[in-house]
């Protein structure tokens, strides 16, 4: 174990531009500072926080505000750790994944950490081509292949998700209704370890949130020869998976309503919420660009007034409203959305948490 201890060290020091941590733009002092005066958090935290390396101090800025956390300082320790331990897994070039229960794993674990299955043989190899990107290098398609038809590939990403979703009980031609979908945050993640040209970035976010988990879970793009024409055929397959009928879910109940009664915005008021919340020139072109409907109800969600990156913030709203309004969003039954403001309401609420609007 001592040795791949040290080959470890000595892959994290060395290893110059092979991690995507590498592509990432360092966190200035003068940001960290910033942000923890508008974050007041305990000295400890803020110390751990100063400590880490400014790469992953981006990470930790990226995630926005701690406003509304009911302890911030908790929350901001529970964040450090995660992207502490997500950085460090970008450097442990050995790690490899469950072909049983898809955990990740460490390279010195033989065995599972969460279900014991024994580490495949030659897992995690080869200076981490082997985890970071065996979908891409032709295991993918046997894991397409492998939930069409009766065996399962467990070398490839799909292959796993089959194998979970087998055991889940999922099936029925419907693989992957038990999928989660991905959050906005997650897709900015993503795209910020694994920079790709705009118009995939862009091709990206407006994906079924279902078809984003199952890119992001292919892993990184590291590896590959062109990340964007990569990152691409991924998302191809992915949409062609969706469309074949794996992911139907009869979701234009929640669109249909939600525009229904929305009033179209006027443009002036367009070009007011654009004086009152400033943003860069893309995000206001896709803006004027939107449905008025959909206007109105990134209008009505509010101010951008709080956001540490207000442009990153505008986007994600508009891809959030713009996916309810094509009906990508699955609502669980009773559940309902705001005809006002977008926002997500549970069966129970009579008006709307975020507006006050009455339940239709």
């Amino acid at each position: 174990g001592m040795m791949g201890g040290g080959m470890m060290v000595g892959g994290m020091m060395g290893g110059g531009g092979s991690s995507p941590m590498d592509q990432i733009n360092p966190a200035s002092p003068q940001e960290v500072e910033q942000f923890l005066m508008m974050n007041p958090v305990e000295g400890k935290a803020q110390d751990q926080f100063r400590n880490m390396d400014p790469r992953a101090q981006r990470l930790v800025l990226n995630k926005g505000s701690l406003e509304g956390a009911r302890d911030p300082t908790a929350a901001f320790i529970g964040r450090l750790v995660k992207i502490d331990q997500m950085f460090k897994s970008q450097h442990a070039q050995n790690d490899w994944i469950c072909p049983s229960c898809g955990d990740q794993q460490f390279g010195r674990n033989l065995q599972c950490r969460m279900c014991s299955t024994p580490r495949p043989a030659g897992g995690g190899a080869g200076g981490g081509m082997g985890m970071m990107s065996f979908g891409d290098m032709g295991g993918g398609g046997g894991g397409y292949g492998a939930m069409r038809g009766g065996g399962i590939n467990r070398a490839s990403p799909y292959g796993q998700q089959a194998m979970g979703m087998a055991q889940m009980g999922f099936g029925g031609g419907n693989e992957l209704a038990g999928v989660t979908p991905a959050t906005p945050v997650e897709v900015e993640e993503f795209l910020i370890l694994n920079p790709v040209e705009e118009k995939a970035a862009t091709q990206f976010r407006n994906m079924d949130p279902r078809g984003q988990q199952i890119v992001l879970q292919r892993g990184s793009l590291e590896g590959s020869r062109d990340n964007t024409a990569a990152f691409i055929g991924r998302m191809v397959k992915v949409e062609r998976m969706l469309q074949g009928g794996m992911l139907q879910g009869g979701g234009m109940g929640a669109a249909q309503s939600l525009t229904a009664k929305t009033v179209a915005a006027a443009p002036e008021e367009v070009e007011q919420f654009l004086i009152l919340n400033p943003v860069e020139a893309h995000a206001q072109q896709k803006f004027r660009g939107l449905d008025p409907k959909i206007q109105r109800i990134v209008i009505n969600r509010g101010s951008l007034e709080g956001a540490r990156d207000a442009t990153a913030a505008f986007i994600g709203r508009m891809v959030e409203i713009e996916r309810i309004a094509r009906g990508q969003v699955q609502l669980p039954p009773g559940d309902w959305m705001c005809a006002q403001c977008g926002d997500h309401q549970f069966m129970r609420n009579e008006t709307c948490r975020k507006c006050g609007a009455p339940k239709p």
